[in-house]
């Protein structure tokens, strides 16, 4: 039923009545939906009492077979759609003392997968009544979370509304939604082609890696091909730069019997598994742990001396960063080869000592992670990124960036076909832009070389 709904929500729009809906669904080609029918009415039936479709009367529903003719409208504007991960929806929607019409609003995101234009202004206004307020001492850390998130949001959906009055920029545009990106997967390829139609332009807004090309139907702009969110991209930079700290990528049902040599000189291992979940472990401890989380998915290990690392994220377009460690040589170096001018994300840096974080000190920090997309868990990074969009948006178009990125993309697949993947099927998916998950079939180490 979760398919149906997803489906169904993510190709209607405000402005479609039921009997267009319909027109759209009901594929004879299609033995799910057929065999769903009544599934189906049910779902617009709720949708109707949420007001997310005109109501219109029921005899506008042809279950007999014959397929209803849709409305010819006149021209419609589009829209600009702001896709956000699974740790957004889920801050916004725990939230905070005084927030119940915030989470309503955004459970009803979490349960249908899309906020329509005027649910995301009714949103942005109510974030923006809700003034900081006093919390217990236990609370802090959740309450700054949330803060973060929310005035995030707030920043990005205000600049994209001004910049929607310029043709330039999204052509004809009325209005920005918003998409929960998880419930994307979902949709078949005739219904991509008609997500892709409503929207001008795609944003992502993420605080984690974007794990495949399922999540994104098409390549959003200021994103590149998702494979340059793949972990596999980040150690294939470990090699490229001979920088990073011990790594170990393992397939899911791995089972190690010890840990690897090279991991035994470390105090702790740093584990972070697919879908995102970080541990640090003692070495110790660490072979069991490890072994039951390799039952389930791949898993990649650092190897620590000190439980609390310290990381520093250098916004890109690295002109608008505010870190000094922008002017590091592997930064430098980074946004040149990878053309980072065009994109929006960060580069993670990891301190390799234990309590000197001088930013200026340049061999103490070690390349550790690179994420494409405007961040949402810091509103300092946040607005930095925010003060790029005018010209990247201006500036750049969707395929001009697809194109930049082709050079490294087949670099990147050249070392993956040494680590145990077809080349030359990478290739054809690159080419045809199809979807592409990217998981390993070996374990691939990385440790650096000393010059």
């Amino acid at each position: 039923m979760e398919y149906i709904y997803y489906r169904i929500l993510l190709l209607i729009d405000d402005r479609l009545t039921i009997k267009d809906l319909m027109s759209i669904l009901i594929d004879p080609n299609d033995p799910l939906i057929l065999q769903k029918k009544e599934e189906i009415i049910k779902a617009i039936s709720y949708l109707v009492r949420l007001n997310r479709l005109n109501k219109v009367e029921i005899r506008d529903i042809q279950c007999n077979g014959i397929i209803p003719t849709p409305r010819i409208n006149q021209q419609i504007k589009k829209r600009v759609c702001f896709i956000v991960d699974e740790a957004v929806v889920s801050t916004l929607m725990t939230g905070i003392t005084k927030t119940d019409d915030i989470k309503r609003i955004v459970v009803h995101l979490f349960e249908t997968g899309r906020l329509t234009n005027d649910q995301v202004y009714a949103l942005i206004c109510l974030i923006e009544l809700l003034k900081t307020q006093p919390c217990a001492k236990d609370s802090r850390a959740h309450y700054k979370k949330f803060f973060n998130v929310a005035n995030s949001l707030v920043n990005i959906i205000k600049s994209l509304q001004q910049l929607i009055c310029n043709e330039e920029v999204f052509g004809l545009c009325d209005g920005i939604e918003i998409i929960k990106m998880e419930c994307l997967k979902y949709l078949t390829e005739k219904e991509k082609e008609n997500y892709r139609m409503k929207y001008t332009s795609a944003l992502i807004g993420s605080n984690s890696k974007i794990i495949s090309c399922q999540h994104t139907p098409f390549s959003p702009q200021l994103i590149p091909h998702s494979v340059f969110s793949s972990y596999l991209f980040t150690i294939f930079l470990n090699y490229s730069y001979n920088s990073g700290i011990s790594t170990l990528i393992l397939p899911k049902g791995s089972f190690l019997q010890s840990l690897p040599n090279q991991f035994h000189q470390f105090n702790f291992i740093l584990s972070t598994t697919f879908t995102h979940r970080q541990d640090i472990v003692s070495t110790s401890n660490a072979l069991l742990f490890l072994n039951e989380t390799l039952k389930s998915q791949p898993i990649i290990i650092h190897g620590l001396q000190f439980n609390k690392p310290h990381y520093e994220n250098i916004i890109f377009p690295i002109e608008f960063s505010q870190s000094p460690l922008k002017k590091h040589p592997l930064i430098q170096k980074l946004s040149s080869d990878l053309t980072l001018s065009k994109f929006v994300g960060k580069i993670v840096l990891i301190n390799t000592t234990e309590n000197d974080f001088d930013l200026n000190k340049f061999d103490n920090w070690e390349f550790f992670d690179i994420v494409f997309g405007i961040p949402m868990d810091c509103y300092d990074e946040n607005q930095q990124c925010v003060n790029a969009l005018p010209s990247l948006l201006i500036e750049n178009s969707k395929e001009e960036m697809w194109e930049t990125s082709s050079d490294i993309v087949q670099v990147f697949f050249q070392f993956l076909s040494k680590n145990g993947f077809d080349y030359n099927s990478l290739n054809n998916q690159y080419i045809l832009k199809e979807d592409m998950l990217l998981y390993p079939s070996q374990p691939i180490l990385f440790e650096k070389k000393n010059n």
